[in-house]
């Protein structure tokens, strides 16, 4: 692994410092206005809530977000598209529009650019803000069949979906390509463990072994990684208050070939 890929995240930190710090505030009232049970950051509460889930039982859908994304990893998100300055962004898998709104703060910010995404479910549409919408458009279906609703060059690609290793294979052959020269991808739930175990983390990394592609990730379980050093930044600009209990910051950074 390469220390990073691109400026160095703390750099990153610096430089929209007073930028992050007012979406930081923004996404805070977001998700209090999403009604987030406190309860939420008890463990027994999270299980039930997903055992209720597995049994048919979406007793949550139209109440609360569901934050997927972790602080430090949907920051990093912020700051790289605001350093990259992309056009076209493609989110696979919003979920519920956590990420979704992180993304589109960061386009509004930087005065440029529309973000795509595509999933099998409309909850996203719930929670993003009318005023950020002006530069979404939601693809509902398997984007695996929906390639002809992408651009044929992608200048930002988030993932967060399937993590299996035939989806990893599919995203690979079918979306690398079409990503421009240089184009920021971040791809979630690599590192849960300083041993990746999911079939999309291993396939992903043997691509970025064989393609010699620099990356990074802020994860705290990772063997080797940035968490420290962004947290002593975060520390030092007074980010460290969380916004919601995630702390896992399993996504890896990355820049096309």
């Amino acid at each position: 692994m390469s220390s990073a890929a691109g400026e160095r995240p703390a750099a990153l930190y610096e430089r929209f410092a007073d930028d992050l710090r007012r979406v930081r505030a923004e996404q805070r009232q977001l998700y209090e206005r999403s009604a987030h049970s406190p309860m939420i950051r008890l463990p027994p509460y999270r299980w039930s809530r997903t055992a209720a889930r597995k049994a048919g039982l979406d007793w949550e859908k139209r109440r609360w977000i569901n934050p997927q994304l972790d602080d430090i990893e949907a920051e990093l998100t912020y700051l790289r598209i605001r350093d990259r300055r992309p056009e076209q962004v493609i989110e696979i898998s919003p979920f519920r529009g956590w990420s979704t709104t992180w993304i589109l703060r960061a386009l509004r910010d930087n005065g440029t650019g529309t973000l795509a995404s595509f999933d099998l479910v409309k909850d996203s549409e719930l929670f993003v803000p009318a005023e950020l919408a002006q530069r979404w458009r939601l693809v509902i279906g398997d984007v695996r069949g929906q390639l002809g609703e992408m651009p044929a060059e992608i200048d930002y690609l988030f993932l967060d979906s399937d993590h299996r290793a035939a989806f990893a294979r599919w995203f690979i052959a079918e979306l690398f390509p079409r990503l421009a020269s240089g184009a920021g991808v971040s791809v979630h739930d690599i590192f849960h463990s300083a041993k990746p175990r999911s079939g999309e983390a291993r396939v992903l990394l043997a691509w970025l072994e064989q393609t010699g592609t620099e990356w990074f990730t802020a994860s705290r379980l990772a063997a080797v990684g940035l968490h420290d050093e962004i947290q002593a930044q975060r520390r030092q600009l007074g980010f460290d208050a969380p916004i919601h209990f995630g702390d896992h910051d399993s996504m890896v950074f990355f820049n096309a070939p």
